[in-house]
């Protein structure tokens, strides 16, 4: 027998909305963090796979921002997707130039890009067939392919020699990224299952998630 599907109520509505209004903010600022990681990748003399890649992460995000947008604006919210100011940078500032390259590309890519990988997974698993659950598997699937910038450039500057800047820097990386809210995983248990199958499983968890050092 399938199981009764209740309609959303008015707050239910709103809250779901705003969830995906949150997810298209946020993918402005992913927008606007791979925009100046290529800018800085070409002046580093990365090579022609990673610059494809990040580029390709620029278009990637920009659909991002639509297809949440869209969903929001489906449940009666508005997301403000104009005048995000742009993020700062990551790395610490006693770094030389490289070395804040090489640290902002292990952070978004490597780090934050597998943790969004792993809350989009959890949304897909929960989330019910249509355009929620094919707007979930869009965009992790497009995750996946923005950690690849990374570890494609961990590889090739672990075929070089040591990868020193990153073991000395790895706590700082993982200490910005993992916020108060991902560890406490209220975000799922304040939810009804019937809520969490439109979208806010963890869906309030920046996309960008990094603070600034």
């Amino acid at each position: 027998m399938l199981p009764i599907i209740k309609p959303l109520t008015a707050e239910e509505r709103g809250l779901v909305g705003s969830t995906w209004a949150y997810r298209a903010e946020s993918e402005v600022r992913a927008v606007q963090r791979f925009s100046s990681l290529g800018q800085a990748l070409r002046v580093h003399g990365a090579s022609p796979t990673v610059l494809q890649l990040c580029d390709r992460a620029v278009s990637d995000e920009e659909r991002h921002v639509g297809i949440c947008a869209k969903l929001a604006r489906e449940f009666g919210v508005e997301p403000q997707i104009e005048d995000i100011t742009r993020p700062g940078p990551l790395a610490p500032s006693d770094l030389s130039v490289d070395q804040q390259v090489f640290y902002e590309v292990v952070a978004v890519c490597c780090i934050n890009e597998t943790i969004s990988a792993a809350i989009l997974g959890e949304m897909l698993r929960l989330a019910r067939p249509g355009r929620v659950h094919d707007t979930v598997q869009e965009i992790l699937r497009d995750e996946i392919n923005h950690g690849r910038i990374g570890w494609a450039l961990l590889a090739h500057e672990a075929a070089q020699g040591p990868l020193e800047d990153v073991s000395a820097n790895i706590t700082w990386m993982l200490d910005a990224a993992i916020t108060d809210e991902l560890l406490s995983g209220q975000a799922v248990e304040d939810q009804t299952p019937s809520l969490q199958t439109w979208g806010p499983c963890l869906g309030r968890v920046d996309s960008d998630c990094f603070t600034t050092l």
